[in-house]
């Protein structure tokens, strides 16, 4: 809760079930980790993140705005996705099989 990833480099970790509520992603690499049962609500910052090919399966993504975040081959199957903001992030071959979407917003997304 409330980790501060700015600038971290997490190329291929596992976080499965963390809880990353209130936290900060800018410019965070997360390329290929896996992140499969995270809780993703309420994050701060997440500008110009790396998540290309990450696996979020499961993940509870809420009041969450995205922005400039690669989600490039991100397996996001099976998520809950309420209320969260997607803002010119790059969705090339993401997979959201089974996922649940409310209320949340693609604007400028790919």
């Amino acid at each position: 809760v409330n980790v501060n990833f700015t600038g971290a480099s997490a190329m291929g970790t596992h976080f499965s079930g963390s809880n990353f509520e209130s936290s900060v992603l800018t410019n965070a690499d997360f390329k290929s980790a896996d992140l499969s049962d995270v809780q993703l609500m309420n994050l701060r910052e997440t500008n110009h993140a790396n998540l290309s090919g990450a696996t979020l399966d499961r993940v509870n993504v809420m009041q969450a705005t995205f922005s400039s975040v690669d989600f490039s081959r991100c397996k996001f199957r099976e998520s809950t996705f309420i209320d969260a903001k997607f803002e010119s992030c790059g969705l090339d071959y993401a997979d959201l099989t089974g996922a649940k979407i409310e209320k949340t917003q693609f604007i400028e997304s790919y």
